[in-house]
């Protein structure tokens, strides 16, 4: 004898029509329930295969990622390495700068200094070729010197 779902081959063959009908609504209940359950299983299997081509789609994404940021730190290692160039640089042109600087003050205090003693020179040469007796005081003198030099200079004006 088979069982059947809990009842004997006997027990089946006793049953009534409604209660036949009754078995096969609940069978074709749990069909439905079944069936139910297999596509939402169906829909994580493929929810889970998604996911699983995304997962090597965002490795691939990444690998791609990664390769952008390693090339923006080799340009922007390779940027900071120019700056730093161009800043020794100008350090060098500064200190060049300087040191030229330097030696054109230092020309040029000479060339006042040889000036300086030049017009002193000048003005104690005029000074002693001016007679005692042209003036009581400094002033006096100083107006002979200037008048001294302007006829000079009107005289090679005009000689020229």
């Amino acid at each position: 004898m088979r069982k059947t779902g809990g009842l004997s081959d006997r027990e089946f063959r006793r049953l009534k029509r409604d209660d036949l009908i009754e078995i096969i609504y609940q069978l074709q209940l749990n069909g439905i329930e079944l069936e139910k359950q297999n596509n939402k299983l169906k829909q994580q299997l493929q929810d889970r295969s998604i996911k699983i081509n995304n997962a090597g789609s965002i490795a691939e994404a990444s690998l791609a990622i990664n390769e952008v940021f390693e090339t923006a730190q080799r340009a922007a290692d390779h940027y900071l390495e120019e700056i730093n160039r161009i800043n020794l640089r100008q350090k060098e042109i500064l200190s060049n700068t300087r040191v030229q600087a330097d030696r054109m003050i230092r020309e040029a205090k000479a060339k006042c200094d040889q000036m300086l003693q030049d017009t002193k020179r000048n003005v104690a040469t005029q000074y002693c070729d001016v007679p005692a007796n042209s003036g009581k005081n400094l002033q006096d003198k100083a107006s002979l010197i200037y008048r001294r030099n302007t006829e000079t200079k009107i005289g090679k004006t005009e000689d020229e």
